[in-house]
């Protein structure tokens, strides 16, 4: 049985398992330069020979967000339908997403005072999962706005 905490990798070099044998040091680099630029993998490698714990917490962030996004938007790959719909109350989508962090910082300060929840289907280690991100999808959310002001700016100036 695996460990919550051991983070295990998809890998197709490995047989049996269900090809989810965890990586060995030595296989990091070539997987993850795959999927992510050179420069952002020699980050990525060098955050997990360093700290491994957040390395960690990380993957397991990404393997939540993936998981509920799929909830939340069965027909949209990017998970992102959801998270933009307080834009069709006049919402910006940013804001919404600020609102959704404020209600899982309200559950950890909660947390906080009592040290237990009245409601046992999330832990606060999941609300901080769900909180970090929320941070990223914050960020990728502000960031596509901005670019697109940009944009708009250059077209109008054209």
């Amino acid at each position: 049985m695996e460990d919550n905490n051991t983070v295990v990798y998809r890998d197709d070099t490995h047989e049996g398992e269900g090809n989810t044998a965890p990586l060995r040091d030595n296989e990091m680099r070539p997987t993850m330069t795959g999927c992510i630029p050179v420069k952002d993998s020699e980050i990525l490698y060098d955050l997990y020979r360093k700290r491994p714990d957040i390395f960690n917490v990380m993957v397991r962030c990404a393997v939540k967000l993936i998981e509920k996004g799929s909830d939340y938007c069965d027909n949209d790959p990017s998970y992102r339908s959801n998270l933009m719909a307080s834009e069709e109350i006049g919402i910006p989508a940013w804001k919404g997403v600020m609102i959704r962090m404020m209600d899982k910082w309200a559950r950890l300060k909660t947390f906080a005072r009592r040290e237990y929840y009245e409601v046992k289907d999330e832990s606060f280690v999941d609300t901080a999962i769900d909180n970090a991100n929320y941070s990223m999808i914050i960020v990728t959310i502000y960031e596509s706005l901005a670019r697109n002001k940009d944009e708009s700016k250059e077209e109008k100036r054209r």
